[in-house]
């Protein structure tokens, strides 16, 4: 059961992350001024 547990978060946390990096390449094509601020 576990094991079932550990790659559903997994499987929820890449979903995340690929939505984190969509949303990054958006708002760097929107305004990268705003994005190397937010990197600095």
């Amino acid at each position: 059961m576990g094991h079932f547990n550990k790659e559903s978060v997994i499987k929820k946390v890449s979903h995340i992350g690929l939505l984190f990096i969509s949303i990054m390449i958006l708002s760097r094509r929107v305004q990268p001024s705003l994005d190397l601020d937010s990197y600095l």
